[in-house]
């Protein structure tokens, strides 16, 4: 499966640079079926047969995660490793039929997912439909905490290629849109 070729490729290629990337499906609709291993804990805690799909997916991603971050621990890579975990769209939501004029959403299913209150949904331009998560790690050099500065899909390459030390203008491109967040790192 894609995380054991990702196991697999981080042990090859853990005595030189290496650029990988985990793109994940899961968690996307449809969500079922549910993951077995992990939905009947969201199920007893009560949760629609929808959100304990999605989050058993969940479950199953972050599990994934965790053997790559192992896998990283164990060949002593993890301190030289930059670590980007973002999502490529904001959260799906029901049919745009159930979305309000000012971006509201009113499903019980719905309230149990956006834990920010944001308004909107994917697909959408409110705020729920185009934020996503960001979340760069590197143990030893990037301190822990929340940063106040904004980012922009734009800024990752830029900031790969900051953190790797590799000079932006080593093959000839047009200027980048986005620019290094490691300042704000």
């Amino acid at each position: 499966n894609q995380t054991d070729d990702g196991i697999r490729f981080i042990k090859e290629n853990s005595e030189q640079p290496w650029l990988l990337t985990m793109a994940y499906i899961i968690p996307h609709t449809p969500w079922a079926p549910a993951d077995e291993r992990f939905a009947p804990y969201y199920r007893d805690k009560g949760c629609s047969e929808n959100i304990a799909a999605c989050y058993s997916h969940i479950e199953q991603m972050d599990a994934c995660v965790g053997r790559l971050l192992d896998t990283l621990r164990e060949t002593g890579q993890e301190e030289r490793t930059l670590i980007l975990y973002v999502s490529d769209n904001g959260q799906t939501g029901p049919s745009a039929k159930k979305v309000d004029k000012d971006g509201k959403i009113e499903t019980a299913d719905w309230a149990a997912r956006n834990v920010a209150g944001l308004r909107g949904c994917k697909s959408l331009v409110w705020e729920n439909g185009i934020r996503v998560p960001l979340i760069v790690s590197m143990p030893g050099t990037i301190p822990s905490g929340e940063r106040e500065q904004f980012g922009a899909a734009e800024d990752l390459l830029p900031t790969v290629l900051d953190y790797a030390g590799v000079d932006k203008n080593i093959v000839g491109h047009k200027p980048f849109s986005g620019v290094s967040l490691r300042p704000a790192l």
